[in-house]
């Protein structure tokens, strides 16, 4: 059986499941941009490809160009 991780924002209005089928490896960043989309010291983050990836709800979705070039894409429940 392969793994699968869910959940979902404060609210409930948007919901995940996320399959496992490469190994996680979930980080903390402490960039600047994590440090002001947190207001926090640090933001959690977790890389996963996007077919792994199940969300029902209205999601809003945001991309950042990182400073090597790469392009990370943001989703949040737009609430």
């Amino acid at each position: 059986m392969v793994p699968k991780l869910s959940g979902g924002c404060l609210c409930g209005a948007v919901r995940y499941v996320l399959t496992q089928r490469v190994r996680f490896n979930p980080y903390a960043c402490h960039c600047t941009d994590c440090q002001r989309r947190t207001g926090g010291a640090f933001g959690v983050q977790l890389t996963a490809r996007l077919e792994d990836v199940e969300f029902t709800g209205d999601l809003a979705q945001g991309q950042h160009v990182q400073p090597s070039g790469a392009v990370a894409q943001i989703f949040a429940c737009p609430t």
